[in-house]
């Protein structure tokens, strides 16, 4: 995420804080509350549906549920969404959502004055900087790939019941990542802004590292996301199953963390990038269930 450098007030109503954009940042914020969501399915591509394609897949956490609503996602469409995260907040805009580069119709929030007023992050980048920042290749199919992930993102929609949106309350409503306009070109600019409901989850984020994230695979990614947002933990592995890969047979996702014969299992390689100190998968699955405890290196 960018750092502050300075408050401009612009446009009336509108007040502008211009960011920096570290275009070489490896480490990017991420929202934690979505740490624990399985919006992603863990494969590469999507190329057959599975139940978290289903229109209004509904995914329990502890504090709530969230059912997602728009076009199956998958950890191609979640590399391009941490992507957007770093390359686009340009500015973060505070005033009213009529008076926004890409104006909101749904108004949340007051300020002082009784104004309707939300928070935004705002930007532009292309699919060629996306692709450049992820180590994805130039052709004019990848680029439009990732054209079609930023469509797929957009159209998601995020029905959150939960205790835990932010600090200080609880929350139920719809809840979206960015909106988007710009030129119809695949190679061409695109101008976003990431939601008022992005912008209060962001204020709770876990750290991502793409040049661990690059070595592992769909459901390492998957497993990554999680830890990333939290120092350690003991979990039922059927638990963590359910947050990060509901669509996988447990058998699968075990051999996935701790691999077979000639193949290094995930928990393996996120040691050997040196995010995580130790990690140990005890029981028979029967009379004890699968347990994972590990810890995460600290920096």
């Amino acid at each position: 995420m960018s750092e502050l450098v300075e408050r401009l007030k612009t446009g009336g109503a509108v007040r502008r804080e211009k960011l920096i954009v570290d275009f070489k940042s490896r480490d990017v914020r991420y929202p934690k509350f979505l740490t624990e969501v399985p919006l992603f399915s863990p494969v590469k591509m999507r190329k057959t549906a599975s139940a978290n394609d289903e229109e209004g897949y509904k995914f329990y956490t502890l504090n709530g549920y969230v059912e997602r609503h728009g076009p199956g996602l998958n950890m191609f469409d979640q590399d391009t969404l941490i992507a957007l995260l770093q390359l686009v907040p340009s500015f973060r805009l505070e005033g009213p959502a009529s008076n926004l580069p890409i104006p909101l119709s749904m108004e949340t929030g007051k300020d002082a004055q009784g104004n309707d007023t939300v928070v935004v992050l705002s930007g532009r980048t292309t699919a060629r900087q996306v692709n450049k920042y992820l180590g994805r290749s130039f052709s004019d199919e990848d680029l439009q790939f990732t054209r079609d992930s930023i469509k797929r993102l957009s159209l998601t929609v995020m029905f959150i019941c939960t205790d835990c949106f932010s600090d200080t309350e609880n929350f139920e409503g719809n809840e979206y990542f960015f909106k988007y306009r710009g030129s119809s070109d695949f190679k061409g600019s695109l101008q976003f802004q990431f939601s008022p409901g992005m912008v209060t989850l962001l204020q709770n984020y876990a750290t991502i590292n793409l040049d661990v994230r690059k070595k592992l695979s769909p459901t390492g990614k998957a497993v990554h996301i999680y830890m990333s947002g939290h120092q350690s933990d003991q979990i039922h592995l059927t638990d963590l199953k359910s947050m990060v890969a509901p669509a996988q047979a447990l058998p699968e996702f075990r051999r996935a963390l701790l691999g077979k014969k000639g193949r290094k299992g995930q928990l393996e390689v996120m040691k050997a990038c040196g995010f995580l100190a130790e990690a140990t998968i005890d029981g028979n699955g029967k009379s004890a269930p699968y347990i994972l405890t590990w810890e995460r290196v600290t920096v």
